[in-house]
């Protein structure tokens, strides 16, 4: 009986503070319900929002890589302009500084003007991805590809200077940047840079009567990985270049052909038929 008058009493208790809650929060209802409301907004659109951010993020590394396959510069500075801030433009950028670079140092044995034009395209490309991102292999990737445009260019302390920034925490070209300082400081390499700095290839060189033109130390720039000269730039046999040689004359064409023995028409038929027959 006491349970059960108990059980009554706080049943009696709970309506008469949800009758007292309702009274007081009845001005504020419509506020409430616009609150509830907002915050379901905000849910959906984040729902909303994070998905759409995923699936834009997977097209980004669809068309990065897809570019990347096709070594297209059009195709990355697609994957820069259309999804900016994102980690697949960032290496974008670095991908078309590398593109860039090694177009450049084939050109170091073509052209020297067009050389530049494409190291300068190669560092702006770096720099920009420098300063789109924070991510720490994309940076030191464009440190190590500043240091190797500028030691293409012979800018020996501007190269080391971005070596070195490769050298402070341990990563996947701190090796290579350390010893890349070491060389750079080498008399006979400074020297080698300053002789190829006055190689000012022409489009279509012709060799002087001594052959090409010869480097001494030619092996120390191989650590940019450049190529030599074009083979394909010297005059090839057959070319108005160089007209191709003259077949053999025949062994006999330079002596003078015998005349033709006379034949006399006047003379007489010679007859088989022996004489007094």
């Amino acid at each position: 009986m006491k349970s059960e008058r108990r059980h009554e009493l706080q049943h009696n208790e709970l309506a008469d503070w949800m009758v007292n809650f309702g009274t007081a929060v009845k001005p504020y209802a419509n506020l409430i319900l616009g609150a509830v409301l907002v915050l379901a907004i905000i849910g959906v659109g984040w729902t909303f929002m994070a998905r759409r951010s995923h699936e834009e993020s997977a097209r980004a590394w669809e068309e990065f890589y897809s570019a990347l396959a096709n070594s297209s510069r059009v195709e990355l500075y697609n994957v820069v302009e259309h999804y900016p801030g994102t980690e697949p433009a960032q290496w974008a950028q670095v991908v078309v500084g590398d593109l860039h670079l090694s177009e450049g140092c084939q050109e170091l044995f073509t052209s020297r003007a067009g050389a530049n034009e494409e190291l300068n395209k190669a560092r702006q490309a770096y720099d920009d991805a420098l300063a789109a991102t924070s991510l720490p292999a994309i940076r030191q990737r464009a440190n190590f590809g500043l240091a190797r445009a500028w030691e293409a260019q012979g800018k020996l302390d501007k190269a080391a200077e971005y070596y070195k920034k490769l050298t402070g925490a341990e990563g996947p070209y701190t090796l290579i940047a350390e010893a890349r300082i070491k060389s750079l400081d080498k008399p006979s390499i400074k020297k080698f840079y300053d002789e190829f700095g006055k190689f000012d290839p022409k489009p279509a060189y012709q060799p002087g009567p001594t052959g090409p033109l010869q480097l001494d130390n030619l092996d120390n720039f191989g650590n940019l990985d450049l190529p030599g000269p074009d083979e394909s730039l010297l005059p090839q046999e057959g070319t108005l270049d160089s007209p191709a040689k003259p077949d053999a004359a025949p062994a006999d064409a330079t002596k003078t052909p015998s005349p033709a023995p006379a034949t006399d028409t006047d003379a007489p038929p010679v007859s088989n038929t022996p004489e007094g027959k």
